[in-house]
């Protein structure tokens, strides 16, 4: 059975290395609901890797557990960087 998936909303991109990509969309699997999705794409960003699906309820759930984590804020260079990042790929649409 193959793996068929829509993506319906592009959030903005954690990482990149070489050809890989880990991004945050929000992705509907064989035809269920969309869920958040955290997980690394290649060939330009058309084919899945390994990821996590996340419902809206887990999704804000693990922001609380980040939120408790307390960790330091990005640089400002790599904010600017992952909005360049995000305003490229809204124009590739």
């Amino acid at each position: 059975m193959a793996l068929e998936f829509r993506v319906d909303e592009y959030i903005g991109i954690l990482s990149e290395k070489k050809s890989t990509r880990i991004e945050v969309r929000r992705v509907s699997w064989n035809g269920d609901p969309p869920k958040l999705d955290i997980r690394s794409w290649f060939d330009d960003a058309k084919k899945p890797g390994k990821g996590i699906p996340l419902t809206d309820l887990e999704a804000a759930l693990l922001r609380d557990i980040l939120i408790r984590l307390d960790l330091p804020a990005p640089t400002v260079d790599y904010i600017e960087l992952a909005r360049a990042r995000s305003a490229v790929q809204e124009v590739d649409k």
